[in-house]
């Protein structure tokens, strides 16, 4: 190779790594963080609902499908069970409570449902009606419902696209009027639902000529009906994020929402004062919470002060099944509802985020049994944001760990068990339907409930393994490739992945379920009590010898009689050197994309880890055969050089990127 001679590659890349024995961070097709293959969605949706499908095409071609959810949400239908009346005073509000209605869900998903071709007609057709974007009306769906025509969240949000009905703001009888439609075609109509969000949308818009989906982003604030500026900011981010991230789900009726990335940006929240309301909201001065990695989001109404002469005695958990972490928090701070409710913290599904909406020193208004206060007098309420319609969600880790820390916390500081309660009255970890048989948080099993508890019984901690070496990224690792980690678990077993690809890990499984090797996870193999690996020759665990200029990713758990399995660490990604490649010094080469000659318009992400760099550059999946992106190293010595191609993997990566080395 001559020297200053450049590296092309013309768009279409995905994620690509350049190393000259030169290194180089480059770009995904679209800016989407790691998904889920197809066949691991399907895998999901089989775990999950296991009635059969009906499938029924109308004469305008629309397709709707069927089948029984009574299973899958695993719905209580028996009276409240007996339990002693406590002596203490009950005031009004203390039988209230967040009413799930899981019954109501229940008639709505047992409907026949539009297939997720016919509602991307849908979209598309309001869209062109309205004169709004569609990718902003898909976010919405995919956030609020996961394209489903649910029914009511328990703060009034209906429908795909959770328009609200309620005290401060009836987006139903405005897009009513909009459409020329009635409110009961919204909420139970999802093509109707659709049509009327649309219709918001355009109103909401104050910009006579938006000229980019930025433009639409203060009307999409408005879209999400919330009257807390804050958590509207933050709804309309998350919708945003879909939009710019893309997402890949698949439906209670197993067919696959697949939303492709695209270039925009997502405005600041630093803009928006935590302590800003709307109309009828109400956020106290901030105070210093109870959880210390809670965020201070108290509101001034909606709970009753002190605990009326009780004890902590009580842990209870609620999931949301239909509603955001945002409303949630939005609608306790609402202070001009007749009918209060509360409870003390929410839990975000995406991240784990924990809010404090209400002191642990007063009652939140949550579990709610006639002439038994004692439930919200003793007890702490956590609401976790979970779509029932959405699978994915139910196995959040960081929404699991996080309930998992804050559990503990609560239950070390009051002296409660972090058990399940077995008899109404133990000071213990409870359901809502364990006190209130009649409302039910929707698909809360025994199995759901078991997950969470042993994450509470290991101490809300993963005890995964922490990578030594290989490095992160490392490259002319030497053969045998030698693996170290560190843990926290004395005298552990271990389990070691080696893979091609990163696809398809998850901290549950790594990158496979079986216990042997295959044709990509070459190293599956057990490691007893030492913390140290050699991977070589082949054999029943290994399917392959490390092969030169090859990026490999590794992952391990551990597991002992006193922890149990833990997750899988994060993938760690390296390259074996070659045969006949000579490791340079430090005079090596690197070309990052920021010394990189662009042509046509890329954008920067560090959406999927294992770049060079601060992060990399995609092409937007746009203007194919247009784009190019040149890396010119500057080589100071004649010699024999290896250029190393490296990048991410994932399912929407390319195969026939072209790479010109001049």
């Amino acid at each position: 190779m001559k020297k200053n001679k450049p590296i092309n590659l013309r768009n279409q890349i995905a994620a690509i790594l350049v190393l000259l024995c030169v290194a180089t961070s480059f770009a995904q097709t679209t800016p989407e963080t790691k998904r889920a293959s197809d066949s691991q969605l399907y895998s999901l949706a089989d775990k999950y609902v296991k009635s059969a499908i009906k499938k029924n095409v109308k004469s305008n071609g629309e397709v709707f499908l069927q089948r029984n959810m009574d299973e899958y949400l695993a719905l209580t239908n028996k009276k409240n069970t007996t339990t002693k009346k406590h002596k203490k005073s009950t005031e009004k509000h203390d039988e209230l409570d967040c009413d799930h209605n899981g019954e109501l869900l229940k008639e709505y998903l047992n409907r026949p449902h539009p297939s997720v071709e016919t509602m991307t007609k849908y979209f598309t057709a309001a869209s062109k009606e309205f004169g709004v974007p569609v990718e902003i009306l898909m976010a919405v769906g995919q956030v609020q419902s996961n394209w489903t025509q649910v029914s009511s969240s328990f703060y009034g949000s209906w429908g795909v696209m959770g328009l609200i009905e309620s005290d401060y703001n009836n987006q139903i009888a405005v897009a009513s009027k909009l459409i020329k439609s009635s409110p009961k075609a919204i909420k139970t109509n999802a093509k109707t639902n659709i049509r009327a969000a649309a219709a918001l949308l355009k109103s909401y818009q104050k910009n006579a000529a938006p000229k980019s989906l930025e433009d639409w982003f203060e009307a999409t604030k408005e879209l999400t009906g919330l009257n807390n500026e804050e958590m509207k900011t933050s709804l309309a981010e998350r919708f945003f994020k879909v939009i710019k991230e893309g997402s890949k789900t698949v439906t209670l009726w197993k067919e696959i929402i697949d939303i492709k990335g695209k270039v925009v940006s997502i405005p600041s929240q630093k803009t928006i004062k935590k302590s800003t309301t709307g109309k009828g909201a109400a956020t106290a001065a901030t105070a210093a919470v109870d959880y210390p990695d809670a965020l201070s989001r108290f509101t001034s109404c909606n709970y009753g002060t002190g605990r009326s002469g009780y004890g902590i005695d009580y842990y209870f958990v609620h999931y949301m099944a239909t509603g955001t972490y945002e409303g949630a928090i939005s609608w306790f701070s609402d202070c001009s509802r007749t009918t209060p409710s509360s409870a003390h913290y929410c839990i975000r599904n995406s991240d784990g985020q924990i809010s404090q909406v209400v002191s642990e020193a007063d009652r939140a208004y949550a579990q709610g049994v006639t002439g038994q206060g004692q439930w919200n007098g003793a007890g702490i309420s956590t609401e976790h944001e979970v779509l029932a319609t959405n699978l994915a969600m139910w196995d959040s880790q960081p929404m699991l760990n996080a309930a998992a820390a804050l559990a503990i916390d609560v239950c070390d500081r009051n002296g409660i068990s972090k058990t399940r309660r077995v008899t109404n009255g133990d000071r213990a970890i409870y359901g809502h339907n364990d006190v209130k048989l009649s409302t039910d948080c929707p698909n809360l099993t025994t199995a759901r409930w078991n997950v969470l508890l042993g994450k509470i019984a290991a101490g809300g901690v993963s005890n995964a393994p922490t990578t030594i070496t290989p490095a992160a990224g490392q490259i002319y690792v030497s053969t045998p490739v030698n693996f170290s980690w560190d843990s926290t678990i004395s005298n552990a077993d271990y389990r070691i992945q080696v893979s091609k690809s990163s696809a398809g890990w998850n901290n549950t499984d790594g990158f496979t379920t079986s216990t042997s090797p295959n044709s990509t996870v070459v190293v599956n193999d057990v490691v007893n009590t030492v913390k140290t690996y050699s991977w070589n020759a082949t054999n029943s665990a290994v399917s392959e010898s490390p092969v030169g200029g090859t990026v490999y990713y590794y992952t391990i758990r551990s597991y002992s009689p006193a922890t149990g399995t833990s997750t899988y660490s994060a993938p760690v990604s390296f390259t074996p050197i070659s045969a006949g490649c000579t490791v340079p010094g430090e005079t090596s080469i690197i070309v990052d994309n920021l010394n990189a000659t662009l042509v046509g318009t890329w954008t920067a992400t560090s959406a999927t880890a294992g770049y060079i760099g601060s992060n990399y550059i995609h092409d937007g999946d746009t203007a194919k055969g247009t784009k190019t992106a040149t890396f010119t190293p500057t080589i100071a010595q004649r010699g024999k050089y290896e250029v190393f191609i490296n990048f991410t993997a994932g399912s929407n990566r390319p195969t026939n990127v072209p790479v010109d080395i001049i």
